[in-house]
């Protein structure tokens, strides 16, 4: 009578047994970031996915680097020990030290290249640490037809040597007809600005109006810039693949209405990259632009409340506001 009654118990236990499932999470190395690109910026960064479909323009270098070409090229993104002579695209024949062929820099220079996919690093499974900030671009050259795969690096924009055309049409878009305000020597200091028309270094005053006149790669640097005319026929580029517009220029109709709200005294602060106290948190901004931290303070007050102070962090540099307030700075 117990040997039944003992098989009875076991039929519900292994009924239960059997419905127990797993549950597959995934891990973030499998994780495919399908983001569209928003043509807002040149180098994507992580947002590497979004460059499927994007055409690419391959930037000339400096003169005094050429002889080092191209280098993230390759034939074959999966062959071990890849960076070897044979499997570099276009392969410049000059050794440079260890493991250092590049592509040769006039079979490459100024091509197109269309995104075909995006590719993880083949160790990145393996070695996450190491790895994950690395992906391969699988592209096709546009005259040729040739396939080939670029290294990319989402956290070095100086490795990606391409300007994204969706991006350039955005800034024509953006840019092309208007007029502009001059911004003063504290952002221009550190640069060295010529007339392009005859090479001689000028000293563009603040405060004065420039025309559009194109948007395209200048041959010195080869970096994208915004060709700007005064009214003596001066003509400058203004590199605003590395800086935003605003580090240069306001646009004229804006620069007028910053005139209007903050006053005459205090745009021209503005313009010259000058901050005062009790300019306010969008002034302070508009002069110096976004700080690299912002640190916050809460003050115990009386019973109305307690009084905020931030902290803005530029450098070595700081600025202090109590609520909107600039009240200090050094």
């Amino acid at each position: 009578m117990k040997t039944p009654l003992t098989v009875l118990f076991l039929f519900p236990f292994l009924s239960l047994v059997a419905q127990v499932n797993t549950i597959k999470v995934t891990n973030r190395e499998d994780f495919i970031e399908q983001t569209p690109y928003d043509s807002l910026r040149n180098f994507p960064g992580e947002s590497v996915y979004g460059l499927v479909g994007q055409q690419l323009y391959l930037k000339g270098r400096p003169a005094d680097i050429r002889r080092f070409g191209y280098e993230g090229f390759l034939i074959d993104y999966t062959k071990p020990g890849g960076w070897n002579k044979e499997n570099i695209y276009k392969c410049s024949e000059t050794f440079l030290g260890a493991d250092s062929y590049y592509s040769r820099y006039g079979d490459l220079a100024g091509k197109y290249f269309n995104v075909l996919s995006v590719l993880r690093h083949p160790k990145a499974a393996q070695d996450y640490k190491s790895f994950a900030h690395l992906y391969y671009l699988r592209l096709q050259e546009t005259s040729s037809g040739d396939i080939v795969y670029f290294e990319y690096n989402n956290t070095h924009p100086h490795f990606y040597p391409f300007l994204t055309v969706g991006f350039v049409d955005k800034q024509r878009q953006k840019l092309t007809g208007k007029r502009y305000i001059l911004r003063g020597r504290n952002n221009l200091e550190s640069h060295t600005i010529i007339n392009i028309k005859t090479g001689i270094r000028i000293y563009p005053k603040s405060n004065t109006i420039w025309n559009f006149v194109a948007i395209g790669v200048e041959e010195q640097n080869y970096r994208l810039a915004l060709v700007l005319q005064n009214e003596q026929g001066e003509q400058i580029a203004l590199n605003i693949e590395s800086y935003p517009l605003e580090t240069w220029v306001f646009e004229y109709y804006q620069a007028q209405r910053y005139r209007e709200d903050f006053g005459e005294l205090n745009f021209r602060r503005i313009l010259d990259g000058k901050v005062t106290e009790d300019m306010t948190k969008q002034m302070c901004r508009l002069a110096w632009g976004d700080p690299e931290k912002i640190q916050p303070y809460n003050i115990a007050g009386n019973s109305e409340g307690s009084t905020r102070l931030e902290e803005w962090i530029y450098g070595v540099n700081r600025l202090y506001f109590r609520d909107n307030i600039l009240i200090d700075f050094k």
